[in-house]
């Protein structure tokens, strides 16, 4: 509770309700002033088994309801590996009808309907199993679904496939930025463009049609934001979240590698085209961070953040911080 400062566990939610299993690495957004949406993710780091269930919870109602689920269980109820599930044809992959399983997925959702991008699944070839796919599920008033729908849009002009991206969705856009992808060397790299989707509203069946816009690309070969003062470096995993005149970047892992994170706090401003840095390292108190949970207020306009790890060696972080846009 933001006017409190204080947090609170729902009394209503009983230990025997069926909920999700526990999972980290899944995409998460608001749907509703009153609902949660969870999807996919993996129980461990080691990622061998990943999940395509889709899950809301009603937080005026303490409920979880499973919206969405593809069962890569064995025989005895275990969740399958990865590969196993696969073979077997059990996680929607190379599906029109359903995403397949995979972890470090971006959500986001606007006017009830819930978008995911891209992520990681499992595979065998050079490309690590990386995608770029866009599927959407719309919420009926009663917490129920109309089914998933993949975007239809052209690949040479679309975001490449990529995983630990950031997202988030505005009025009339959904934004992509950064994350992790391969190269022409089929090695990892840390990016930081910025892409706008738009969907086409005009014409029969263009309402599954998308149009990508690339607002903003730095040659990591050449970089010039090397300095970090012209526009954000390259990094993975950051927080991001919408304004009514931009979108503001905070934090996010630095380098395929790297154990350094960023606590700088940035804005994009699609009218001017251009990256404005609103708060340097000197924000004291929040130090870099990533994967941390973040949202924000149209008025005044403010981002607040949850948790997060500072490092790739550090505990989880349960601390609450909130930044006044101030420009």
């Amino acid at each position: 509770n933001l006017s409190s400062g204080k947090w609170s566990v729902p009394s209503c939610v009983g230990e025997n309700q069926a909920k999700p299993p526990g999972r980290l690495m899944a995409a998460s957004a608001k749907a509703s002033n009153s609902t949660l949406i969870v999807f996919g993710g993996t129980p461990s780091a080691l990622a061998s088994t990943m999940f395509n269930d889709l899950w809301s919870y009603d937080v005026s109602m303490c409920d979880w309801k499973l919206l969405f689920a593809n069962s890569c269980d064995d025989s005895e109820g275990k969740p399958m590996d990865a590969g196993t599930c696969r073979e077997k044809g059990l996680d929607c992959a190379g599906s029109v009808n359903c995403p397949c399983s995979r972890h470090s997925v971006a959500g986001a959702s606007s006017n009830g309907t819930v978008f995911l991008f891209g992520g990681r699944t499992f595979s065998a070839s050079s490309n690590s199993g990386f995608l770029n796919d866009l599927w959407m599920w719309t919420l009926a008033e009663d917490g129920q679904a109309a089914g998933w729908h993949k975007a239809q849009f052209d690949t040479a002009t679309w975001p490449g496939a990529r995983y630990r991206s950031a997202f988030v969705a505005t009025e009339n856009r959904l934004f992509v930025y950064g994350g992790m992808r391969k190269d022409e060397w089929n090695k990892n790299r840390v990016i930081n463009d910025l892409w706008s989707l738009q969907q086409r509203v005009s014409g029969p069946g263009n309402n599954d049609t998308f149009d990508a816009t690339r607002e903003f690309f730095d040659d990591q070969d050449n970089p010039s934001c090397s300095n970090d003062l012209a526009c954000p470096d390259q990094r993975q995993e950051p927080a991001v979240v919408a304004l009514p005149d931009g979108v503001v970047v905070f934090g996010g892992l630095r380098g395929a590698g790297s154990t350094a994170a960023s606590s700088k706090v940035w804005l994009w401003r699609p009218a001017s085209m251009k990256w404005y840095l609103l708060k340097g390292e000197e924000f004291t108190g929040t130090l870099g961070r990533y994967r941390t949970a973040a949202s924000s207020t149209a008025s005044p306009p403010t981002i607040t953040i949850v948790g997060g790890l500072l490092g790739k060696v550090s505990s989880p972080r349960n601390d609450v911080w909130s930044f006044l846009v101030g420009c």
